[in-house]
């Protein structure tokens, strides 16, 4: 053969050797270590806060939302948690003090990658299977920071795991960064403590192992941690997500799971359509308006103005249902639109004829705060009523401008409601003082429901299944488990007769003034 009939020959040979080499480097990526950017997938936009979710029929595997940052691999069935580990600290985008972490700006759902340095060390250690190292660390820092529950919960890990013997284990799909941790904190306290409860030495009840997933509050995060806990065989029940907009896009990787899951604070109607693995502890959004609605009627007020974030789930579902009930009780309202953590376009309204003689916002204690101070330096200064996801201290950031606000919640330190005071104690025995909010103690009710749950589902020798769980907790409608403010019942996965506090702003703080 001639030399120059060779030389395409030997062009075409090479392209190949490097073509396969490059798909072997791709095929074959060692755990913890970043894919090569020739080997990533297109980044797939995040979906919009609040877009309506197409619920799955009966999908062989869970639909996964890609978020704009490359994904954790979580393999179908796993026997250890997924571990992702940053080849340099990950670092808080703000700096910090003491703790929980300020917003990161690579959110994912694996705990260690989104802790400041110090903290992830002891979870590091954790999942290295370096258990007595683990509880030595963990019991340092908590000396120092007794209400750190995250930690509190896996030092509780690490000894269950150095102790062995039969252990059960859940799921908790939470907050542990971004602009939602002091929600987080809240939650985790509240798991810790139903936790620490069962597994009491006194007690012959198993050992629980927690598998914590960061889902930051966030859509396509919570669908992610769905998913990481759903391909878990051992986790038999799911606490979270927290917020509305999370717990609408995850339930329908539970539901196709069959994994039941119990959100704890949120409140949107939608949830009573997602499938029968999904329940709900807190008083939905429909009932919040309705009551908010007659508070409105009871005090005279004939014309308000509506403020509701559209893009976000809790508050375009009180919004709704405040003015649905408000205008059958012959209540004027006029819905005005905010953006994500803006403020209202104008404020006209009150240029009307009859002016508004109270205010109504749809949001969180942020939103609250912000937009009652917009409209008290534009000279509003009016009586304003709002839903649960405004009791927060957060919300006295807002000074004199939400002084006197009313809102509905399902707790507070100050009511006398059901078991509230021994609730209380236990609470500040446990954290070294300290006063619980509503989201750990629906938490640590939410913890209690679905561990008696699991319990019931193993009978007295049986071993508890996910489909065993979900009959278990079917069964409380007949036989319910114990709560802090009232028995936990569930009918169509919706908690029964649980009762809303009414909670007012008083010289800068919050009180309880009654119940409904």
């Amino acid at each position: 053969m001639k030399p120059q009939n060779l030389i395409p020959i030997i062009v075409i040979a090479l392209a190949a050797y490097f073509g396969w080499q490059q798909h072997q480097n791709c095929a074959i990526q060692l755990p913890g270590l970043p894919i090569p950017a020739a080997c990533q997938a297109p980044a797939v936009n995040n979906p919009p806060a609040t877009p309506p979710v197409t619920t799955q029929t009966q999908p062989t595997t869970p639909p996964v939302t890609t978020p704009s940052t490359p994904p954790v691999a979580t393999p179908s069935t796993p026997t250890t948690p997924p571990v992702t580990t940053p080849s340099t600290p990950t670092t808080p985008s703000t700096p910090v003090s003491g703790y929980p972490e300020a917003s990161l700006t690579a959110p994912d759902v694996d705990v260690v990658a989104n802790l400041r340095p110090d903290r992830a060390d002891i979870v590091s250690v954790y999942k290295t299977g370096a258990y007595a190292d683990a509880l030595e660390k963990a019991d340092a820092w908590l000396n120092s920071r007794p209400t750190d529950a995250l930690i509190g919960l896996i030092r509780g890990n690490a000894l269950t795991k150095q102790l062995g013997g039969k252990t059960i284990t859940i799921g908790l799909s939470v907050p542990t960064s971004g602009s939602s941790v002091q929600q987080g904190e809240a939650i985790l306290q509240g798991v810790n403590m139903a936790v620490q409860e069962f597994s009491a030495p006194d007690l012959k009840n198993p050992r629980v192992v927690v598998e914590i997933r960061n889902d930051q509050n966030d859509r396509s995060l919570a669908v992610q941690a769905a998913s990481s806990l759903a391909a878990l065989p051992e986790v038999l029940g799911v606490i979270g997500p927290v917020n509305s907009s999370a717990s609408v896009a995850a339930a329908d990787i539970y539901n196709a799971q069959t994994l039941v899951h119990i959100a704890p604070s949120a409140t949107d109607d939608r949830l009573a359509n997602k499938g029968g693995y999904t329940y709900r502890l807190a008083v939905p959004s429909s009932i919040q308006g309705k009551n908010l609605a007659k508070i409105a009627q009871q005090r005279g007020y004939v014309r308000i103005p509506v403020y509701f974030d559209p893009k976000d789930a809790y508050s375009k579902s009180l919004s709704d249902a405040f003015i649905q009930d408000a205008t059958t009780l012959s209540i004027s309202t006029v819905p005005i639109e905010f953006p994500t953590k803006g403020l209202p376009a104008d404020d006209l309204v009150f240029q009307d004829d009859p002016r508004p003689d109270a205010v109504f916002l749809a949001g969180t204690a942020a939103d609250c705060a912000r937009i009652a101070k917009f409209l008290a330096d534009k000279g509003h200064q009016l009586p304003i009523l709002t839903g649960s996801a405004a009791y927060s201290q957060e919300l006295l950031a807002g000074g004199k401008a939400v002084e006197g606000l009313t809102m509905l919640s399902f707790f507070h330190a100050t009511s006398t409601v059901g078991n509230t005071a021994s609730f209380v104690k236990a609470f500040q025995r446990r954290y070294g003082g300290g006063t619980p909010n509503a989201r750990a103690m629906q938490a640590y009710d939410a913890t209690r429901a679905l561990l008696e749950a699991i319990k019931r589902a193993s009978g007295t020798q049986g071993t508890p299944t996910r489909s065993k769980v979900k009959v278990a907790l079917d069964g409380f409608s007949s036989k319910p488990a114990p709560g802090v403010t009232s028995p936990v019942q569930f009918r169509s996965g919706a908690i029964q007769n649980r009762p809303l506090v009414i909670i007012q702003v008083k010289d800068g703080k919050l009180e309880a003034t009654g119940t409904m």
